[in-house]
């Protein structure tokens, strides 16, 4: 590579002069740009992240005179000039022009090993030669020390891990291929939430919920914060350094789920430590996943369109651990072959993503999940006060307002803070106990109306039919 000189010696050999403008041509020279005011260096194809102290070294190596004294005059005015002037020279570097820069895009995803970079659409998955990238670029940490596998590898320990914990579905699939492909658009951003099946929270944990975000690091960058050490502004982002994914561990009762609203839908601010605030666009968010042993929220209409929930079987837990019963630790323990298999299970979840069109519709959670959700929303009390007498309300079918209240009232006295027990939560904790009831039920249907007016006299309608006969009877009632 031809150097271009920027350090110029005066006559008496005793002093030296640095020119800035043959300094920042030869950075250039060197693959030096900034990327989203970081520094980076472009060498072949690939673009490293460099650090300032990376950039000083780089360039002071290249100051070579015959003579060592002045050499080392010259090396001392670059040291003096860079501790004054060395951060405004780097904001004078030019931007990456990121139109060269090979990423994910709508319909197709790439992954870099050593042998090649693997090109993911709905249609294949081809493995392509380095020498086939032309004047396009890739991100050095994309790249993988590893090969992919022109042979199919049908069994490997993640394919394992994930049906042990989750169980190998196509919403699995196109979860994991979600999270897997980095490309974000506008609008079209979930809220990925792993949680555990178990109705207790406090059975939970243990089923291999964190180790699945530690495993996807393989494949895409991540950042990883504790739900208590968020806060609620635009600081919420400060360890967030560009990754990919942004996993929050470790969610409780009283977090913020809709703070994470609008970060999932549209533009955000971000403020670094000690930095002005600055716009992020959408395509740059990372993509969001909770852990939590809790459930989510259902009061917010637009969230919960959003929620995307992986749930974990207690599997692991029963038998001590992935570390006891595949006998080591993720992925410490893998083989070459488990690599393999990992990276083609991965890419065929993108692939299954890209089929469907990048939609995903909301699975059902299981039973005990749902139960926990209830929970989480209206409390342990409710549920078991619902839920020990909604026999009993099915039996009698009818009941007068003033009869109801009164049932209602009897539950309330028996309660220290009745404030938290309105008349409206009850009727909705009621309601959604119904549609948790439905559910599970393949033979009938149940049905709870708050008002129904039958010769002027208002009615509590509990009803329970074989599916097919309820909307009729109630129908019928409400004709009367």
């Amino acid at each position: 590579m031809k150097n271009s000189k920027f350090w110029f010696m005066k006559i008496n050999g005793l002093t030296c002069k640095i020119n800035f403008e043959k300094l920042l041509i030869q950075s250039e020279l060197l693959g030096f740009y900034t990327f989203n005011k970081a520094l980076v260096q472009v060498v072949n194809n690939e673009i490293y992240f460099r650090d300032e102290n990376f950039f000083y070294n780089f360039l002071k190596a290249i100051i070579s005179e015959k003579n060592k004294v002045q050499q080392d005059v010259a090396k001392d005015k670059f040291e003096r000039d860079m501790l004054s002037q060395g951060r405004k020279l780097i904001t004078r570097l030019r931007e990456l022009d990121k139109s060269l820069i090979l990423v994910d895009e709508r319909e197709s995803a790439v992954k870099f090993f050593r042998n090649g970079y693997l090109t993911i659409t709905a249609e294949c998955i081809i493995l392509n030669d380095y020498n086939s990238l032309g004047n396009k670029l890739i991100w050095h940490y994309r790249k993988q020390e590893r090969d992919w596998s022109l042979e199919n590898i049908t069994d490997s320990l993640f394919r394992s891990f994930v049906d042990n914990s989750i169980g190998i579905s196509d919403y699995t699939k196109l979860v994991l291929g979600y999270l897997t492909h980095d490309f974000n658009e506008e609008g079209k951003g979930y809220l990925v939430v792993l949680t555990d099946k178990t109705q207790n929270r406090i059975e939970g944990g243990g089923t291999g919920k964190n180790l699945l975000c530690t495993i996807l690091e393989l494949t895409i960058s991540k950042t990883e914060v504790s739900a208590e050490q968020l806060k609620y502004d635009s600081s919420l982002l400060q360890s967030w350094d560009f990754q990919r994914l942004f996993i929050i561990s470790d969610a409780g009762a009283k977090f913020n789920w809709l703070f994470l609203k609008n970060l999932i839908t549209g533009n955000t601010q971000h403020k670094k430590l000690y930095q002005n605030e600055e716009q992020i666009s959408y395509e740059e968010m990372p993509k969001f996943v909770v852990s939590t042993n809790h459930s989510v929220p259902e009061d917010d209409g637009g969230l919960n369109r959003r929620f995307r929930i992986l749930e974990f079987s207690s599997f692991y837990k029963e038998h001590g651990g992935v570390d006891v019963y595949h006998g080591g630790m993720f992925p410490s323990i893998w083989s070459d072959t488990d690599y393999f298999g990992f990276d083609q299970f991965i890419a065929e979840c993108i692939q299954q993503y890209f089929i469907n069109k990048g939609q995903i519709k909301e699975a059902d959670i299981s039973e005990s999940g749902n139960i926990k959700r209830f929970i989480g929303n209206y409390g342990e009390d409710l549920y078991d006060f619902i839920d020990s007498n909604f026999e009993n309300w099915l039996e009698k079918g009818m009941f007068t307002t003033q009869e109801f209240n009164y049932e209602i009232n009897k539950f309330l006295n028996q309660k220290s803070n009745q404030k938290d027990f309105s008349n409206a939560k009850l009727n909705n904790a009621i309601e959604s106990f119904v549609v948790l009831k439905n559910g599970k039920e393949t033979e009938f249907k149940y049905a709870y109306y708050k008002s129904n007016k039958i010769s002027n006299i208002r009615y509590r309608v509990f009803a329970k039919k074989p599916i097919g006969e309820l909307v009729t009877s109630i129908n019928h009632l409400n004709s009367n």
